[in-house]
């Protein structure tokens, strides 16, 4: 049994709670191991969707593009820093591994986990806003600058910035649950209102068929996308809310922080798949990289023979004239 779980205090953000004593050490090393898992499976997946978007130079150019990026980047943050260094704290409190430095350690989890989180939650509504637009004002929408896209961008990462560092600045007090669930809400609810608009647009009030079906299409991706973030979100704030004021189960805390955390794994691939330039880009990376690898072991073999018939070539000379090897066994 880990004895740890005496000395924690309660409400640091999830990665410990007061509620956690007599914790067997095979409960901690399960939850961390899935949660390692997890980690690894979202850094991968969002590192593979911003090196399509990396080679695939048409998609660039494309400034709708801008948003699902970001996206991708911000729920890559998540599984590579975010989620390890919450295991790390989670083990280490649990006397799983040396665990040192604290409190720097806890403020940087509280830091990235906040920042990770509200940015992948943010770049979601402004993907939201972006297709409500699109689908209530095509023509215009057609007109939107880059510089537009960037000035959002910079402003959803900085908010994602400033609203954790609030966080810490207020400490571990009730009023820091006023410095984030506010923001998330609105976020989540500016998702649904978006694309309810929208199935209300294309439902009642579209009359071209084509652009009907493709937007249908891309609607249903993206209600898909709504339905899992309130399912990865609601339960994480709804169980925050209620921490603050009763302490609850360990089952119920890691529960929510893995669908709070497997939503950023969810997030790029249900867009991205969707689109399909992405999906020639990424097919045209690995038939690319196929054609390289079978190109360089076809070379390979033609150099390996003409070794091959080289060598056999000389050995067939020196029979033929021994006087030549006996020459070279000479000077040799």
């Amino acid at each position: 049994m880990a004895n740890n779980s005496s000395q924690l205090e309660p409400h640091h953000n999830f990665v410990v709670m007061a509620t956690l004593s007599h914790v067997s050490t095979s409960k901690v090393k399960g939850w961390c191991a899935m949660f390692a898992a997890e980690a690894v499976v979202v850094t991968i997946g969002n590192l593979f969707i911003m090196t399509v978007f990396a080679k695939a130079h048409d998609m660039r150019r494309q400034h709708r593009h801008y948003f699902l990026v970001n996206l991708a980047l911000a729920d890559f943050t998540v599984g590579a820093f975010a989620e390890p260094l919450f295991v790390y704290i989670l083990g280490g409190y649990y006397d799983l591994w040396i665990f040192k430095y604290k409190d720097i350690l806890f403020t940087a989890s509280i830091f990235l986990d906040m920042f990770s989180g509200i940015s992948s939650i943010a770049f979601l509504a402004a993907i939201a806003l972006e297709r409500l637009y699109a689908t209530l004002y095509p023509t215009k929408y057609r007109t939107i600058k880059t510089a537009s896209y960037a000035a959002v961008t910079l402003f959803l990462w900085i908010i994602s910035a400033i609203i954790p560092s609030i966080r810490i600045y207020l400490g571990n007090d009730y009023i820091s649950l006023y410095a984030w669930m506010p923001v998330v809400c609105l976020l989540l609810l500016l998702i649904g209102v978006a694309y309810i608009v929208m199935w209300a647009k294309l439902l009642f009030f579209s009359t071209k068929r084509l652009n009907q079906s493709r937007e249908r299409r891309l609607n249903v991706t993206v209600s898909i996308l709504t339905i899992a973030s309130l399912s990865a979100w609601l339960p994480f704030i709804i169980l925050n809310t209620v921490n603050m004021f009763r302490p609850v189960s360990l089952v119920a805390v890691y529960s929510t922080k893995v669908l709070h955390y497997g939503n950023s794994l969810v997030n790029p691939f249900l867009f991205a798949l969707k689109i399909p330039k992405f999906r020639e880009a990424a097919k045209k990376i690995f038939c690319n990289h196929r054609r390289n690898a079978e190109g360089n072991r076809a070379s390979q073999v033609r150099q390996e023979h003409s070794l091959k018939a080289l060598h056999s070539s000389s050995s067939q000379n020196c029979r033929k004239n021994p006087e030549i090897s006996e020459i070279r066994s000479t000077s040799v």
